[in-house]
């Protein structure tokens, strides 16, 4: 969110956005008005329908995840419809294939950073650079943060079930499908994925969390 904030202050993007603006060539993203884009890869369907626990999602064209894992929804070409749960303690939330999150690790309680704050409240300088990254198979993106950190997730090829991940060539331990691990590097999924971090204190803690290999 931080992220995007800053980048709707350069360019005028706005934070929550118009399918349209990313897909301009799906027809029904110039209509939906039950649906949007958080950024650019965060496709949100809240219920609007009074004691509905399910709704139909529409979305381009395209493989899609469940923000928090689950199984994914193949669209055709030309996008789809699909009915889907939507319990009342959920709002569904999907990304394409190939995605990256960054976020920060939990615990932090605010973005703002007024030194006044009451001490018992942990903000995002209290983090430092320790993040918690999610990465989905079947594609590629990237993301810089506001201060230069840099993050690259190349995997097109990439299929579960997880067998392997390393770290600059040392095996990593999985446990529950996230590693955990201290600074930057490249770290290897299965012989055929990457996912290059860059730009941070080398003392930074890093969990990375590998969703749709189940």
């Amino acid at each position: 969110l931080y992220g995007l904030a800053e980048e709707a202050s350069q360019t005028g993007m706005p934070m929550v956005r118009a399918f349209a603006l990313q897909y301009p060539d799906w027809d029904p993203g110039w209509t939906l008005t039950d649906e949007y884009l958080l950024g650019d890869r965060i496709a949100v369907a809240p219920v609007v329908e009074q004691g509905a626990t399910t709704r139909v999602v529409d979305l381009p064209e395209g493989t899609w995840y469940p923000l928090e894992g689950g199984t994914a929804l193949d669209m055709p070409a030309g996008g789809g419809s699909e009915t889907v749960d939507a319990p009342v303690t959920e709002c569904p939330a999907f990304v394409p294939a190939g995605s990256l999150l960054v976020l920060l690790p939990e615990g932090v309680d605010t973005l703002v950073t007024d030194t006044t704050l009451d001490a018992t409240v942990t903000n995002q300088l209290d983090a430092g650079d320790d993040r918690e990254i999610w990465v989905y198979p079947g594609g590629a993106s990237a993301w810089t943060e506001v201060d230069g950190l840099t993050y690259q997730w190349d995997a097109p090829n990439l299929t579960g079930p997880l067998t392997s991940v390393s770290l600059d060539g040392s095996d990593l331990a999985v446990t529950d499908g996230t590693v955990t691990f201290t600074g930057n590097g490249t770290v290897t999924v299965n012989g055929s994925a990457t996912l290059t971090i860059a730009g941070g204190d080398a003392a930074r803690r890093v969990v990375v969390r590998f969703i749709g290999l189940e």
